[in-house]
């Protein structure tokens, strides 16, 4: 862990170096007279040595001066009390013979020490600040080197997650089961995945010699429009409904949706087309359109039964025409057994829905009443049971009827002749 505290050492401000030095002075003033006093010895010179070292020391040149001034004066002081060695001769100070020998070798010392102290301050200074300085550098080295760890770390995951989603892309574009494929904004092919191979029967290679308009039917030209409205940003996708020729010839009918995928800001990027071929799909729904012209136009009535009630889900024309109703909405209101001439009705309830029910049909014949005269039609009658393709069970009844009141009535006709032939 870095060390949160400051590493600089900070310079006393010169008001606290200048009290260093009266202070060392003082104290060294007290301890020359304690040691004066118990020990009975002279003291001074080497107290106000150390006063002096001390101040120059810690408070530089200008308080180690001061220092020896004050030195100076109290060695004066305490050799000759109380000042009487200093005598005024008119404005010059004179010292005894005795002691100024000994304050000029003092004073030479402590210049001396101040010199010495000065130069050792400063370079304990300037090698504190140096390793200070050394400190702040290797931290601040150290947390750009942390920061350069954690940014490389960030990349690294950003990196592998890019990868991971690149990987992921690139599975879903080769297992998807639709057929996915890009192309470039000039309409040539330049990525297919599997599936679009297998639907326009082309290699990938194959493919990328083709231009994308090549695959599309001579009748879907107008899809250029939709491409073009992409590549002016009118649009940002489609949807469509088109036919591919594949390369057999053949044509399939494909749901495609395609997007305009912007890569970088100077690029134009690609378009990306998803297709799913719906021509199973389509050919049922023509199949059953197909088959649901044929019901509705056939000359028989063709219906479809709700299995509880009877009541029609579904009745043609020849059907509606055959039992007298004019729109399929009276149709749906009347109940099966309301289609049943009144004296078959038993025979139906009792033989005819048990039998389509347990065998699942019957044929035979049997009478419908028209619901405008009353009158019965004698139908050639199929009814079959239609089973839910999931479950199995019985939801419907299917219904085809032919009038054969033509037919009953040329039956009868002939019976009638014979019986009257002698």
């Amino acid at each position: 862990m870095p060390d949160p505290r400051p590493l600089l050492w900070s310079e006393p401000s010169a008001i606290a170096r200048y009290s260093i030095a009266v202070l060392s002075v003082a104290i060294a003033i007290v301890v020359a007279a304690l040691l004066t006093a118990f020990l009975h010895t002279e003291p001074i010179a080497s107290a106000m040595i150390s006063a002096v070292m001390f101040a120059a020391w810690f408070g530089g040149f200008g308080p180690g001066l001061l220092a020896t001034a004050l030195a100076v004066l109290a060695i004066h002081y305490y050799l000759v009390p109380p000042l009487n060695s200093f005598a005024l001769k008119g404005n010059i100070f004179s010292m005894g013979a005795a002691e100024l020998p000994r304050l000029i070798l003092f004073s030479i010392a402590s210049l001396f020490i101040i010199f010495l102290s000065s130069a050792q301050r400063a370079a304990a200074q300037s090698l504190r600040r140096s390793r200070d300085d050394l400190r702040a550098s290797a931290r601040a080295l150290q947390q750009l080197n942390d920061e350069l760890k954690a940014e490389n770390d960030q990349r690294r995951r950003a990196e592998e997650t890019t990868r991971q989603v690149e990987a992921g892309f690139r599975a879903v574009f080769e297992t998807s089961p639709v057929g996915i494929a890009t192309r470039d904004t000039r309409g040539r092919i330049l990525t297919a995945n599997a599936a679009f191979e297998t639907m326009v029967g082309y290699s990938q290679l194959e493919l990328q010699a083709l231009e994308w308009h090549d695959l599309y039917h001579t009748d879907e030209s107008h899809l250029m429009d939709l491409l073009n409205d992409l590549i002016s940003q009118q649009r940002s996708s489609y949807d469509v409904e088109t036919r591919y020729v594949r390369k057999d010839g053949g044509v399939i009918w494909v749901i495609e949706h395609t997007s305009h995928v912007r890569a970088m800001a100077e690029d134009q990027g690609f378009f990306a087309s998803i297709s799913v071929d719906v021509t199973d799909r389509k050919r049922a729904g023509l199949e059953r359109r197909r088959l649901a012209a044929l019901v509705e136009q056939a000359a028989d009535l063709m219906a479809i039964a709700d299995l509880s009630s009877g009541t029609p889900v579904y009745l043609n024309k020849a059907g509606l025409k055959m039992v007298g109703f004019d729109s399929w909405e009276e149709a749906r209101t009347r109940r099966g057994m309301h289609y049943i001439f009144p004296q078959d009705r038993a025979f139906v309830n009792d033989v005819l829905w048990p039998t389509v029910l347990a065998k699942g049909s019957w044929s035979g014949e049997m009478r419908f009443r028209h619901f405008k005269t009353g009158a019965a039609i004698p139908v050639l009658y199929s009814a079959f049971r239609i089973d839910d393709p999931e479950t199995g069970e019985p939801v419907n009844i299917g219904n085809v009827c032919r009038d054969i009141t033509d037919r009953k009535r040329a039956e009868a006709e002939a019976l009638r002749k014979r019986a009257a032939l002698p």
